[in-house]
């Protein structure tokens, strides 16, 4: 598999990359390191992390060479300081910054991944504190960037999950439904007799069987219709009824065997 050299592109990670060489990741036309011109949007480089100088193709303007500090120059601190003193030989023109020139050495919308590591005698954490606060040196912000990439791990912020609002469940009613009226059906058969007799032959009488009246009513026996005949007596004239009560409707006639002439 062919590699690319320095400057040279498409590049997605260093191992596509030849020798030492680093992939440098951008999602527009920001410089690369060590080399010059624009390059095509959004495609990613490789360059020599150990060469600022300019070369080919396509960064626009080279980064300016800088000689990191000594172990034995003191760091310097935000605290109580407007500006950082470059520790490095020469010292840069340092003026102050205003909040509008904040650098966002990692991108916005990122941070460094290991706070801790130190860059130029300043932790990644100080870098990326200082440059968002415009108290950087006066150096071109890609500097600053360049050597967060390097050294400082770069990623993207953890996204803060949103709370959801605590709903209560709506309370459905429940439907009323009202039980369906049946209407009553009355028990059809052919008319027979009408009105009760006291005087009834001796094989006459009525029987204990029960008979059907109505849904609503239910099944009464002769007892019943004789505690009730002012308001039930139209029940004689079903046949089931006037068999069943015969002294009480009168219907013995309509019973009782015949002799045929």
């Amino acid at each position: 598999m062919n590699k690319c050299g320095r400057c040279k592109g498409d590049c997605d990670s260093d191992s596509d990359c030849a020798g030492n060489l680093k992939c440098f990741q951008r999602d527009d036309d920001t410089a690369i390191p060590g080399c010059n011109g624009n390059g095509a949007t959004t495609y990613d480089y490789c360059y020599d992390p150990a060469d600022f100088g300019p070369s080919s193709s396509p960064v626009l303007v080279p980064v300016p060479s800088i000689t990191p500090s000594t172990p034995s120059t003191p760091r310097p601190s935000l605290q109580g300081s407007t500006t950082f003193t470059m520790p490095s030989t020469p010292t840069p023109t340092t003026t102050p910054v205003t909040p509008q020139e904040a650098c966002y050495v990692c991108g916005e919308g990122n941070e460094v991944g290991n706070p801790g590591a130190v860059v130029w005698g300043m932790t990644c954490h100080e870098l990326q504190l200082g440059g968002e606060l415009g108290l950087l040196p006066d150096l071109p912000c890609f500097v600053y960037s360049t050597m967060a990439t390097l050294h400082c791990g770069c990623r993207a912020l953890a996204p803060i999950a949103p709370v959801a609002p605590i709903s209560a469940a709506p309370v459905t009613p429940a439907p009323v439904t009202p039980a369906p009226v049946t209407p009553v059906t009355p028990v059809t058969s052919a008319p027979v007799g009408s009105a009760p007799n006291a005087e009834r032959e001796s094989s006459c009488r009525d029987f204990g069987n029960t008979f059907e009246v109505d849904n609503a009513v239910g099944s009464r026996d002769c007892g019943w219709l004789r505690e009730n005949f002012d308001r039930f007596s139209y029940l004689c004239r079903f046949v089931d009824v006037a068999y069943e009560c015969r002294t009480l409707c009168d219907t013995c006639s309509y019973f009782e065997p015949r002799t045929l002439t």
